[in-house]
């Protein structure tokens, strides 16, 4: 996801023991967990949702679409099977 390695983790945690001090450090990883943990929960629900709204929007006209092509094309095959020149008999 961020492409980090190991060394800029431990870079980013040293900066934040400093920061934040070593008593305050595992409850902010704590709460940074748990908001990560609800940002994704409602990211899929989101997601989920689109899903749901794009498949009732777009289904029925996909399919109808279809249908008429479908129809189109079974059209085109029956004229072209009529006018077109049969070959001559041998």
């Amino acid at each position: 996801m961020f492409d980090l390695g190991i060394q800029e983790l431990i870079v980013i945690f040293v900066v934040a023991l400093i920061v934040f001090g070593p008593k305050r450090l595992p409850e902010l990883g704590k709460t940074l967990g748990k908001g990560l943990f609800e940002l994704k929960k409602a990211m899929e629900g989101i997601k989920e949702q689109m899903s749901e709204e794009a498949e009732s929007t777009h289904t029925p006209r996909i399919l109808s679409l279809h249908r008429k092509r479908k129809k189109m094309r079974g059209m085109h095959n029956l004229i072209l099977h009529t006018h077109s020149p049969k070959a001559p008999r041998p």
